[in-house]
């Protein structure tokens, strides 16, 4: 059996200017994505290690939910943090 190797584009680039080009587009393609994918795991930082939990699960009406295992340390909620006063508009 040969394998066969996927083609690269790396050989096809004859100049560090044509690598530099295609390495920062292949960055601008992605930066949507990792923006993405930082919001997300920025939203996971109240629930602390995600070792401490099992894998996410999806129930029939499409929640998602994530258990806590029972070996885990108690949690500790993050500290909240100081909201602003809501404006309540002027009274008349």
């Amino acid at each position: 059996a040969q394998t066969v190797e996927p083609p690269s584009f790396i050989p096809q680039l004859k100049l560090p200017e044509e690598l530099d080009d295609a390495l920062r587009k292949m960055m601008d393609d992605l930066k949507p994505t990792l923006d993405e994918t930082l919001k997300m795991m920025e939203s996971f930082g109240a629930m602390g290690d995600p070792r401490h939990y099992h894998l996410p699960e999806v129930l029939p009406n499409g929640d998602i939910i994530m258990r806590r295992r029972e070996d885990a340390p108690a949690y500790e909620a993050p500290e909240a943090e100081e909201k602003p006063a809501i404006d309540k508009g002027i009274r008349t």
